[in-house]
């Protein structure tokens, strides 16, 4: 037992070391793993307008609604899944703070779409709407128990209902501002 728990925390560790910073501001930083940061500059540059896009856009929307939220900081972490159909992941961490990880495969309108998804999960967190026990291993909703099947759980309807209209904001930003070219630090972590 305390193998496997000492085997579980050097992963974590592990994990956490081979995170490549692409871009970092007061609201969000840009993460890659070093299999992703093999892909192109052009790509790993469209990853890290997504995520502007975002901070600019859904970000703020969150931070006006949201006043305590002004002081969390949102994590975007690139990576493959070895899983074709995952598209992304949300969670809150310990601190507070929004871990969001994208599948790096995802291009595109599906980027944005993604994108999009995450943050109403990101919301759902802040707002105390969607609660994780740790402990337990559940999710709360509205302060109830769910254990639905995944696309019948009531904050991913939330979500599919949102993230085309939050897809269209990012898409909206990035279309005016076509030019902006974000500068990458591409340094290890």
């Amino acid at each position: 037992m305390i193998y496997f728990t000492l085997n579980q925390e050097w992963d974590i560790i592990n994990y956490m070391i081979r995170q490549i910073l692409l871009y970092k501001s007061d609201k969000i930083s840009v993460y890659c793993t070093p299999a992703v940061e093999k892909y192109s500059l052009r790509r790993l540059s469209t990853f890290v307008k997504a995520a502007v896009a975002a901070e600019k856009t859904l970000i703020k929307d969150i931070t006006k609604k949201y006043p305590k939220s002004k002081n969390i900081h949102y994590k975007f972490l690139y990576k493959n899944y070895k899983l074709a159909d995952a598209l992304g992941a949300c969670d809150q961490e310990f601190d507070g703070d929004i871990l969001i990880e994208l599948n790096a495969k995802n291009m595109g309108s599906h980027l944005c779409t993604t994108i999009g998804h995450e943050l109403v999960h990101a919301r759902q967190f802040i707002s105390g709407q969607l609660e994780y026990n740790n402990r337990i291993k559940y999710y709360t909703f509205e302060g109830e128990r769910h254990r639905y099947i995944y696309r019948k759980q009531p904050w991913e309807l939330e979500a599919y209902a949102l993230q085309d209209k939050n897809a269209t904001k990012l898409k909206r930003w990035l279309l005016n501002h076509v030019h902006y070219n974000p500068k990458l630090e591409i340094t290890t972590v």
